[in-house]
């Protein structure tokens, strides 16, 4: 039986992809440089002999789930952000049948819950009773935790009317825990733990050293006598990722140096006073492979082994193991950034550690595994991050199983109880999603409007223009009433493309899931270059009368669109009026506009009826059929030149998502 042992006190945020390691990590296997889907290492011997072992143990991670509970199939085919929580609880099934129930452990590696619609609309809990049946050990917190206020995530934290009145209005959809009240995601998880924490050893009490109570830094894994330590570690990505109200009284520890000075520190404590075995840091930090280059003559190459083009890896998560010292990390598993990662990192004394990280929305498992002798002790370990589950089958839709013979005990030999618990859970957030189904916002959209996350996109222009047709601004001292000349949006605000066809509430919902609010007001012009200017998580979506133009000297020049169509160029100095999100606002993602915004209006601020996404909904709802249908033309073959000019002669890097 597996034990877990909590300790020292302590908040977490975030976790990440499994990897693999041992106590010194010798290659034993080099993997693919094309899928890097699997890496073998020995405790030191050059042979890695099978027949030593006598027992596998396995930490299976699922980071980034997004609260993408429910599968998404078009014709056998799973799509990318639908691969379904039945299909993930039957791999584990798989795995825990393979080694046995208690030589596995299910771990989470945060943003378990926003995105999914039926999880928004219930702020985590569908997402919270589908993961629960995977019988999670532990979770870390991601950024996207703090998405719905501290409250589900400190008990101790005053809940907001605007929560409650939002979960009150899909509760009488969901069975059971309408009768319970508001739970935390603590709770939803481990209903029957109380004390249970989410782990994080890097959520500090603002200005202090001190770690807020509501986490614990560690972790004790006991598999029947191989000890497994873990250290929780957020990512410090999260004070520009996340609205900046819901973390304005807490500290993530800062650069990666000193992130590895407290992930050192933990892992020592693990191994001198709870005897670990060996050390694994479930972090939210992220990870991203990128192409090897090498100069050949005057040009650049990608530099390739055959055919195979060579990568390298970085991110935080990197430079949190280059900065370490401990030798007993041999792990460190990333998130965040969504992207497939298996590799190793020497750290300051050149022992190698592996970095792993699973795609999002549950299309991977991640599965570290543990090879010991008939003494318990390690021979080696393997971090497999398979890209695609075992049922969704090939990507041109071969080897697909159906949900349904998922669910049949006759064709499933992985089958249990928890599959058809699972089943309950998905029937209810579908219901949830397939009321908002059917009611259709717009009759006809002739095409597909894709979202572009680090450009300006057909779905950024179509919400942008719909709110600066229908957003006023109010001066706070004169009440007068204006238009807005603009609307920014953050690229990491809207979700999702529009389908073709008719658009549902469930569309609009799913294109901008936030519980985000429009804050308006004057800006010069030259401080909206600026602003403009500021493309370190991608372009800002915006629409309105403005174009903006951009060259190698960056945004040169704003003109504003007149009553006849064409457009006059404006000065540095003039003023212009334009509405942004709380969460730009507030500088998130990098933007000063807390600083550059004057003459404030903050009419639709934390009032739940107003937030932006039922907004977007009213004024659909309240614009004529010939009007909307107008509107929707408009994007068709969509350009962004009558908005955006790019007269850049370099290529532009692509920013971290």
């Amino acid at each position: 039986m597996k034990k877990i042992k909590k300790k020292h006190r302590i908040l977490m945020a975030g976790l990440g992809v499994l990897a693999a390691f041992s106590t010194i990590g010798a290659v034993a296997v080099a993997c693919n440089n094309q899928t890097k889907n699997r890496q073998l290492y020995s405790n030191g011997s050059t042979t890695l002999d099978p027949k030593q072992v006598a027992r596998t143990v396995a930490l299976v991670n699922v980071n980034d789930l997004h609260g993408a509970i429910l599968e998404n199939v078009v014709d056998n085919k799973i799509k990318k952000d639908g691969y379904g929580m039945i299909r993930v609880l039957n791999d584990i099934n798989i795995i825990r049948q393979r080694y046995g129930k208690d030589n596995v452990s299910v771990v989470l590696g945060g943003d378990n819950y926003q995105g999914g619609l039926a999880s928004d609309l219930t702020h985590g809990l569908m997402a919270g009773k589908a993961l629960a049946l995977l019988n999670p050990v532990e979770s870390v917190v991601g950024n996207h935790e703090f998405d719905w206020g501290l409250e589900y995530l400190d008990p101790k934290h005053p809940r907001t009317a605007s929560n409650m009145a939002l979960a009150k209005q899909y509760m009488s959809l969901v069975e059971g825990p309408n009768d319970q009240g508001f739970q935390t995601f603590a709770q939803t998880l481990w209903p029957n733990q109380p004390k249970k924490k989410f782990l994080a050893a890097n959520i500090f009490k603002k200005g202090t050293n001190e770690l807020v109570d509501w986490v614990d830094p560690t972790s004790v894994i006991d598999f029947n006598g191989f000890k497994v330590g873990i250290v929780g570690l957020a990512t410090e990505d999260t004070v520009r990722t996340t609205l900046f109200a819901n973390i304005k009284d807490l500290d993530f520890g800062g650069k990666p140096e000193n992130l590895a000075k407290i992930v050192d520190h933990y892992a020592e404590k693990l191994i001198k006073e709870q005897k670990v075995d060996t050390v694994v840091v479930l972090s939210h930090s992220f990870a991203n492979e990128y192409e090897l280059t090498r100069k050949r003559g005057d040009k650049t190459e990608v530099w390739r082994d055959g055919k195979v083009a060579l990568k390298g890896t970085e991110g935080e998560a990197v430079e949190i193991i280059k900065n370490m010292t401990s030798n007993n990390v041999t792990a460190i598993l990333a998130a965040h950034s969504h992207k497939l990662v298996n590799d190793k990192i020497r750290n300051k004394n050149g022992h190698q550690i592996i970095v792993a990280q699973g795609h999002s929305k549950a299309n991977t498992i991640s599965e570290l595994r543990f090879n010991l002798n008939h003494e318990n002790k390690l021979l080696w370990s393997e971090m497999i991050v398979n890209p695609r589950l075992s049922t969704a089958g090939e990507i041109d839709g071969t080897h697909f199983v159906p949900e349904a013979d998922l669910l049949d005990p006759a064709k499933n030999k992985h089958y249990d109880q928890n599959l058809l618990a699972m089943k309950k859970v998905l029937d209810q957030a579908k219901a949830i999603e397939d009321k908002l189904d059917q009611d259709v916002l717009v009759q006809n959209n002739p095409t597909e409007l894709k979202r572009e996350y680090f450009g300006q996109g057909a779905v950024g222009s179509f919400v942008a223009d719909l709110s600066a047709d229908n957003l006023k601004y109010k001066h706070p001292t004169t009440g007068i009433e204006k238009p807005v000349d603009a609307v920014l949006w953050n690229a990491g605000g809207l979700r999702a493309d529009i389908p073709a066809g008719p658009i549902t509430k469930k569309d609009i919902l799913t294109v901008a899931p936030f519980d985000n609010f429009f804050i308006m007001g004057e800006i010069s012009v030259a401080d909206l270059k600026k602003e403009f200017s500021n493309e370190t998580k991608g372009k800002a979506p915006f629409g309105g009368k403005l174009r903006i133009t951009k060259t190698d000297k960056g945004i040169t020049k704003i003109e504003k669109k007149q009553a006849d169509g064409s457009f006059k160029e404006l000065n540095n100095d003039e003023k212009v009026i334009i509405a942004v999100n709380n969460f730009m606002w507030t500088d998130g993602d990098g933007y000063t506009f807390s600083k550059t915004l004057k003459n404030v209006d903050k009419r639709y601020d934390q009032d739940f009826e107003n937030a932006i996404k039922y907004l977007l909904i009213r004024w659909l709802e309240q614009t004529p059929a010939d009007k909307k249908a107008t509107l929707m033309d408009k994007y068709q073959n969509f350009d962004a030149k009558d908005r955006y000019i790019d007269e850049t002669t370099k290529t532009a890097a692509t920013p971290t998502k």
